[in-house]
């Protein structure tokens, strides 16, 4: 997702009869970011599990699903620093079967969970993403904690493979914490999702629906 700034600020102008000598300052500021950096999952953005039978869920307690993994590419027009950031588009609040999917204690608002939800909307389930590791260090090895400024916070050495929301991601510059300006730049995710059909509604066919962002910003 480019990212354009553009800021024009006014000052009212008052007649010079009123107040001689008086004047009106106009400012344009904005950014010229590197030319086209694209986003784009390999083979496309969707992670589809198919039919899933009910009998193969538990009533009793959370289930966890296979995991699945899809590549991340971005490529620029020309060298450029850029990071990602995730926004979960159907938001939950973590519960104790969504430990299933990271072996972590889960806590309110963790930032590590995604939600499915049901098509009224209700949650039945969730998922964690990870940076899956390569030999070749393609993935991103830096993050920032948001609201950290990219231009003014410190990036550290990304430890955890696991994908956390309001956080930025990047590629380094050899081995120091400085993001890098490449022109290609790859990653791959492994999604696992745990579904929790404790609730009932076994019996309905139930689609699932998840949905997370991948916001692309310019360093």
């Amino acid at each position: 997702m480019k990212r354009w700034i553009f800021c024009i600020f006014w000052a009212l102008a008052v007649p010079a009869a009123v107040l001689a000598g008086t004047t009106a300052q106009l400012r344009v500021t904005g950014r010229i970011v590197p030319n086209a950096c694209v986003p784009n999952f390999i083979g496309g953005g969707v992670i589809d599990y198919g039919a899933i039978p009910s009998g193969a869920l538990s009533p009793h307690a959370p289930t966890l699903l296979p995991a699945r993994s899809v590549g991340l590419q971005v490529s620029c027009g020309i060298p450029a620093s850029v990071a990602l950031r995730l926004v979960d588009n159907r938001p939950l609040t973590a519960t104790e079967g969504m430990v299933k999917t990271s072996a972590r204690p889960s806590m309110l608002r963790d930032g590590r969970y995604f939600g499915l939800k049901n098509e009224q909307g209700l949650r039945v389930g969730g998922y964690v993403l990870r940076f899956e590791p390569r030999g070749d260090a393609a993935s991103p090895n830096l993050q920032m904690s948001a609201p950290g400024n990219a231009a003014s916070g410190a990036w550290t050495a990304r430890t955890d493979g696991m994908l956390l929301q309001d956080t930025l991601y990047t590629w380094a510059a050899g081995q120091r914490n400085i993001p890098a300006k490449m022109q290609q730049m790859d990653a791959t995710l492994s999604i696992q999702p745990v579904i929790d059909a404790r609730n009932g509604g076994l019996a309905d066919e139930i689609p699932l629906d998840g949905s997370a962002t991948f916001e692309l910003v310019y360093l």
